[in-house]
């Protein structure tokens, strides 16, 4: 048994000396065997030698940034949530008013209005205010194009030069339509006839109705400011009572001398113009 033992570990022994043997005399294709405590550094895996190149991701990957543009004066609603103020200047004076959107496709939008000109065709300036809300409802909503019917009731007051005048203006219908040429760039139109009945200090009511062709334009400057432009151009129709310039009252005879062949008011054909750039603001 012990011989057994001895001849196992020779034969075990021969085997080594003959691998090392063999191992020695052949030279390894990046050089001869290094000594001992001297290795040559381990390759890199292979994903780590990959060229950079293929590790850029496909083109199908890559991110399509979504467009943010909006618009409030053509026949688009804002978003829920997202709230603007507006402020514009022009002919015949300047406009500063929010917008509300109560629901998708419902806005309401509280104004005040500063005017230094009526009718087109006045001889004379005409100083007044009006407080108004627009109503917007969005009806047709084709991707780029966009329609909607306004309201936009609101009070008057003129108190130059005639004196103080009040009316109230019921304002509708009013159409409006846009269509988006580029992202961020929407043309507008529409018609408007913003029907009013005016009042003087004697009940004496003038109405007015303007029939009015609108074109615009609304641009993205950045992601929350808009810019815009709006002309509204169109007859305006009055009806009053005409009424003769009458003079002082003749403290004597209590009477009155009236120049029927000078008179105010009656029934005329004047002409209306809109004519405002501002800038626009949503809320993030």
């Amino acid at each position: 048994m012990r011989v057994r033992e001895v001849l196992l570990a020779a034969g075990i022994a021969v085997m080594a000396l003959v691998g090392s043997s063999s191992a020695g005399a052949q030279t390894p294709p990046g050089g001869p065997t290094p000594e001992p405590g001297h290795e040559a550094p381990a390759a890199p895996p292979a994903a780590a030698v990959v060229p950079h190149a293929a590790t850029v991701p496909p083109a199908a990957a890559a991110v399509v940034p979504t467009s943010t543009a909006w618009s409030i004066q053509g026949g688009a609603t804002l978003k829920p949530g997202h709230d603007a103020v507006e402020a514009a200047i022009g002919w015949p004076g300047l406009r500063l008013g929010g917008r509300i959107p109560l629901k998708m496709g419902f806005e309401v939008a509280p104004y005040g209005v500063f005017n230094f000109w009526n009718d087109l065709l006045d001889k004379k300036a005409t100083l007044g205010n009006a407080l108004g809300c627009l109503v917007k409802v969005n009806l047709v909503d084709r991707g780029a194009f966009q329609l909607a019917v306004q309201g936009d009731p609101s009070f008057r007051f003129e108190y130059w030069p005639d004196g103080v005048k009040v009316g109230w203006q019921i304002g509708f219908p009013e159409v409006l339509m846009s269509y988006t040429l580029t992202p961020g760039l929407d043309l507008d139109f529409g018609f408007k006839a913003p029907l009013a009945l005016v009042f003087d200090r004697d009940y004496q009511v003038e109405v007015r109705l303007p029939l009015l062709a609108s074109l615009g334009f609304e641009m993205s400057l950045t992601k929350n400011l808009n810019l815009f432009g709006t002309v509204d151009i169109g007859p305006n129709f009055q009806f009053s009572q005409a009424r003769p310039k009458c003079g002082a009252t003749d403290p004597v005879t209590g009477l009155q001398s009236c120049d029927t062949r000078n008179t105010t008011g009656g029934d005329r054909i004047g002409a209306y113009l809109n004519a405002m750039v501002g800038v626009a603001y949503r809320m993030p």
